[in-house]
């Protein structure tokens, strides 16, 4: 992986850096993927495990796209700075719904609809709200910075409008993961994380086989 020193734009010198546009397009990629399959399956298409092959299968790439972390900004160890400022507990609280996001509601979401009867209901009300705050979180970021740079906005207001934009993210994902995720396989994706760091392919396909496996010997 190539990787950045720091991620984030909270700083009022803070730019947006090259590497992390293509880091952040990785990711929305993602999420177009995540709905496309997700929209799939609530039209009745078969195949629940292809669908999840093909929602999985942009982590066969990951490893060509930069890799910034939130961490840098403030671990001592890293040259980061005072890991007790407002700026650097907001990373420190981005990294963890980072986590959170990747095992929860990305592999967690994709391995739980794989598994369900009956796929989620992406044309409700509660995922819409999840999926309308979660791609605001994504690109309001780079936005926001843009207008402090161009002096449109002070950095406190931004720094509130980034709260603001975390504490919605974080509410409207509680209803979703409620609803739709299985808490064991995105507990077990996290542990995967730890144990098989960087092979998120084999790792979904894996737990779902397995998670698959469980099932049917429990309804037996």
């Amino acid at each position: 992986h190539a990787v950045a020193e720091t991620s984030g734009t909270l700083e009022a010198k803070a730019f947006v850096t090259r590497s992390e546009m293509v880091e952040h397009a990785f990711y929305q990629f993602l999420n177009l993927v995540q709905i496309l399959g997700l929209h799939a399956r609530a039209n009745g298409v078969g195949g629940a495990a292809a669908v999840l092959a093909l929602q999985t299968a942009p982590w066969l790439w990951r490893a060509r796209v930069p890799v910034n972390s939130f961490s840098a900004n403030y671990d001592l160890k890293r040259g980061g700075g005072d890991p007790r400022t407002l700026v650097n507990v907001m990373y420190r609280i981005k990294k963890y719904q980072y986590v959170f996001y990747k095992h929860a509601l990305l592999h967690g979401l994709n391995v739980s609809a794989c598994l369900a009867k009956a796929p989620p209901r992406v044309r409700g009300r509660l995922f819409r709200a999840y999926w309308l705050s979660l791609n605001a979180a994504y690109t309001h970021e780079f936005f926001l910075q843009t207008l402090v740079k161009r002096r449109v906005l002070p950095q406190p207001a931004m720094l509130a409008l980034n709260k603001l934009l975390m504490a919605g993210s974080s509410v409207a994902a509680i209803g979703v993961l409620w609803r739709f995720v299985d808490f064991r396989v995105a507990g077990a994706s996290l542990v995967l994380n730890f144990t098989h760091r960087h092979h998120d392919f084999a790792n979904v396909l894996g737990l779902a086989l397995v998670a698959r496996g469980f099932r049917v010997l429990a309804e037996r």
